[in-house]
């Protein structure tokens, strides 16, 4: 085991815990939330104007705490702004399947996630990938996205499924419960903040 330590750059591993985060932190994309429209409609009688309140609100939220963000991931590290940031986001997940029809409690909600995997994970996401490489930079930030877009292409087809078989409140519990599982036992055990 350890011949194999001394050969492989832990680096690597980053981009593992990286890329599973990735795939993770799609719940509040709109690929996912176009699946839950018209359960929502059938449900509650939202329209998709009131669903997508959620997106526009976290996406602005994002926008404007990434440059507070920032200098903290630099003062920390990557890993600690990663678990915070990821226990919020699969609460506010876990959350919604105790939605009761309450627009304003759905917004607010899905826009906390929005803002926690948009604009501090995938912000941490970066740094984390900067501090442990150079010459590889380019190839090992093109793998890590490369989780995102597999999250993007396999998870609004499983949640499609979860709602027809299970209903949307499983939906939404299984998307919180793999950010807990894929990102944040993987980031717990195998993070570290640079290679020194």
């Amino acid at each position: 085991m350890r011949a194999l330590q001394d050969r492989v750059y832990y680096g690597w591993v980053i981009v593992g815990v990286v890329t599973l985060a990735g795939f993770t932190q799609v719940g509040t994309f709109n690929p996912i939330l176009a699946v839950f429209v018209k359960p929502f409609h059938d449900v509650f009688g939202w329209s998709r104007a009131e669903v997508s309140m959620g997106i526009t609100l976290g996406s602005i939220g994002g926008g404007l705490i990434g440059p507070f963000l920032g200098p903290f991931i630099d003062r920390r590290g990557a890993r600690a702004v990663l678990l915070t940031l990821q226990a919020v986001y699969g609460t506010c997940l876990l959350s919604l399947t105790f939605l009761n029809g309450s627009l304003i409690y759905f917004v607010a909600v899905f826009a906390l996630g929005r803002i926690a995997a948009q604009a501090g994970a995938n912000l941490a996401n970066q740094v984390a990938i900067a501090n442990w490489f150079v010459r590889y930079r380019g190839r090992a930030m093109g793998v890590t996205n490369l989780g995102n877009r597999l999250g993007q292409a396999v998870l609004p087809g499983v949640a499609a499924f979860l709602i027809e078989t299970a209903g949307w409140r499983f939906a939404w519990l299984f998307l919180g419960a793999q950010v807990w599982i894929l990102a944040m036992v993987p980031c717990l055990l195998l993070m570290r903040r640079r290679p020194e």
